[in-house]
């Protein structure tokens, strides 16, 4: 199984994707505007010899809550993580996001997205994308005179 990678995510490349789509940091606590700030959920993008799989993690979130699109081979994933409200209540530390997220994923030409399926399982959205007949590998037979 190949995985497509553009560059190799490390810690400190989520923290500065995050610098420019969260609020920043103030006092030791995330500054929120209205009790929400945007947050993108982290995905997986897999190629293997057959399709394209897209894994994102979007746990704590309803399914009705995603929505998905392919136009353009451009795959869009938009939903709103909702916090329940604690009333009377002091947080000590707030680490998990709410709020609106969108994330759009570029598409190689050579897939069927008419064909495209998703599933939602223990918190994690699978996207899974076949490839077209024309560019999955084929075997040669060599033959021996």
């Amino acid at each position: 199984m190949k995985t497509l990678s553009l560059w190799k995510t490390t810690d400190i490349d989520r923290l500065f994707d995050n610098l420019f789509v969260q609020s920043p940091l103030v006092f030791g606590s995330f500054k929120q505007d209205n009790g929400k700030s945007d947050w993108l959920p982290a995905l997986d993008i897999i190629e293997n010899d057959d399709q394209f799989e897209i894994a994102i993690e979007v746990a704590g979130m309803p399914e009705d809550q995603v929505k998905l699109t392919i136009t353009d081979n451009v795959l869009v994933i938009k939903g709103e993580k909702v916090e329940t409200e604690v009333s009377e209540s002091t947080f000590h530390r707030k680490e998990r996001r709410f709020g609106n997220f969108q994330r759009a994923i570029s598409l190689p030409p050579n897939l069927q997205t008419d064909l495209a399926r998703a599933g939602f399982t223990n918190g994690l959205l699978s996207v899974v994308i076949p490839k077209a007949e024309a560019v999955k590998p084929k075997e040669i037979e060599i033959q021996v005179s």
